[in-house]
């Protein structure tokens, strides 16, 4: 690597930094989740269905996941009639959307009404999307999990795991990277994870990430300098996402062998 090539990563490191401590001062001003919302039962099946439909919209991760905390925060605080979770949910996704795509992958009004039978006007869409800025004060600037994990996978895989597999670099990272998000579908339906930091949710997910693939040590100290945490104080969280992915891989194999395989509705 030349001097300049050095200089230019460090360059990099040291903007990267940056921007996660600020972000940990922002996780530490979010709105606490007190589990208040009477629809609190439907969260893991509309959060699903929301998912479904930001993958149908090739919107990314951050996006995602920022609307989902738009949406629990939103429901945490008011009483949302049934009816109306899915019309809020996707008014959590377009203001999501807003904030972290490119104008071309914002999603339209009618385009995001045809999930939910094209019930709303684009004055309702408005008078809502006006009614949650107000009550986050319009600060969407809140980092999520996914914005931790995104982060923290640049120092996942290092060089000396090499070491432990049979895999090129290259390809122990893009494996990573594809189980880092497997663990961030898994945090979203999750609604334990709401009582901690994202920061620590997303130090689990990467824990967890090369506990899978067995490297070692599992926790290296270039993770814990740049996550601040130190292993046994991910245990809960890392625990709670093993248990998940046992969960998990149980109801793949059963929606595999069931009659209704293929099959996603579109209906929140």
């Amino acid at each position: 690597m030349t001097t300049s090539s050095r200089t230019a990563s460090s360059i990099f490191a040291n903007y990267a930094r940056e921007i996660e401590l600020h972000w940990k001062y922002k996780e530490r001003q979010r709105k606490q989740f007190l589990f208040n919302s009477p629809q609190l039962q439907l969260r893991s099946h509309l959060v699903g269905w929301l998912k479904n439909i930001s993958e149908k919209l090739k919107v990314s991760y951050r996006t995602i996941h920022l609307a989902v905390y738009i949406l629990d925060t939103f429901m945490d605080n008011h009483s949302i009639s049934k009816d109306r979770l899915g019309f809020v949910a996707l008014v959590c996704l377009m203001l999501a959307a807003k904030f972290e795509e490119l104008d071309s992958k914002i999603p339209k009004i009618s385009e995001l009404n045809k999930y939910d039978g094209y019930r709303y006007s684009s004055k309702d869409f408005i008078s809502v999307e006006v009614m949650v800025l107000k009550f986050l004060d319009f600060g969407l600037t809140q980092p999520t999990i996914a914005h931790f994990a995104e982060y923290y996978t640049m120092v996942t895989i290092m060089p000396h795991d090499l070491k432990s597999v049979k895999f090129s670099f290259r390809r122990l990272a893009d494996i990573a990277c594809n189980m880092v998000a497997e663990l961030l579908d898994i945090c979203l339906k999750e609604v334990r994870f709401l009582q901690h930091p994202p920061s620590k949710v997303a130090a689990a997910c990467i824990l967890v990430t090369r506990k899978r693939l067995s490297l070692s040590p599992a926790w290296t100290p270039v993770l814990a300098e740049v996550t601040g945490y130190k292993e046994d104080s991910l245990n809960f969280c890392t625990n709670l996402l093993m248990c998940k992915i046992q969960q998990e891989n149980v109801r793949r194999k059963q929606w595999v062998n069931s009659p209704d395989h293929g099959y996603i509705s579109d209906a929140p």
